[in-house]
């Protein structure tokens, strides 16, 4: 299936924000850890 430039613009900017929402968190457990 062939997704339009919208939908991959999407699908990025929410894959993006969710990585780096979970990076975020990942970070400060660690720190929060040590």
């Amino acid at each position: 299936m062939l997704m339009t430039a919208l939908e991959l613009v999407l699908f990025t900017a929410l894959f993006a924000t969710f990585a780096g929402s979970v990076g975020y968190c990942w970070n400060h457990y660690r720190s929060l850890g040590k």
